[in-house]
């Protein structure tokens, strides 16, 4: 079964581990040089979880999950557009964050963040604009953005995501980091070439992993 490919970290990342992969820098030099709009979002400290013509999925899409922290999904979500998924033969990806992992976050507004979505039909991932459009009129949240427009230069990535990274995340807390991507929409083939991520140092917890005894997030309420 395809699932979500891997994200190649860019080399400046703060936390690239032994067994992590580390993006072509000269990937986001052809973005510079051509000018190419790219959106800088939030990456959101969650589980992955595709929704898709065979059901809702994990990481792993050998098997349809069962686990109880996607049964919100499953019902808020998934069921009432499931026929919509079925005929447009989408695989909807995005952050799961029903369980809290290592960042608590305090102003969740929904339990499941979408960042990319699967044509199936043609094998490209929607533009940026699409996934935006499609979420909306599904009424599902997208992960924040903080920027969208050109990179200046390698330098000028690093020091924006570096700086960027002090500030609280717009979902409450602080950010686990930020996922690259360019703006239009991509064929799956060229995945490694139009999606980077970069993520905080200490991101991954070893210690106790946070599916032993999960807590259920809280949903910031409306007043």
């Amino acid at each position: 079964m395809e699932k979500y490919p891997r994200t190649f970290h860019l080399s400046f990342s703060p936390e690239i581990h032994s067994d992590d992969k580390v993006c072509n820098m000269e990937y986001v030099n052809e973005l510079i040089d051509n000018e190419i709009e790219i959106v800088i979002s939030e990456k959101a400290d969650g589980g992955n979880c595709a929704l898709k013509p065979t059901g809702v999925f994990a990481r792993s899409h050998s098997q349809e999950t069962s686990c109880a922290t996607f049964n919100y999904i499953k019902n808020v979500h998934y069921y009432p557009n499931m026929m919509d998924i079925i005929d447009s033969n989408l695989n909807v990806f995005g952050e799961n964050l029903f369980a809290i992992h290592s960042i608590e976050y305090t102003a969740l507004k929904d339990y499941f963040y979408v960042f990319n979505i699967l044509d199936k039909n043609s094998n490209e991932y929607l533009s940026f604009d699409n996934v935006l459009k499609w979420s909306e009129a599904h009424k599902m949240k997208t992960v924040p953005v903080v920027y969208i427009g050109k990179i200046e230069s390698i330098e000028w990535l690093e020091n924006f995501l570096s700086n960027e990274l002090k500030n609280p995340s717009d979902l409450g807390g602080e950010r686990e980091g930020f996922v690259i991507r360019i703006k239009s929409s991509f064929h799956e083939d060229d995945f490694q070439k139009s999606v980077f991520k970069y993520v905080r140092r200490g991101h991954v917890q070893t210690e106790k992993h946070w599916s032993k005894n999960w807590v259920q997030a809280k949903l910031k309420v409306k007043k």
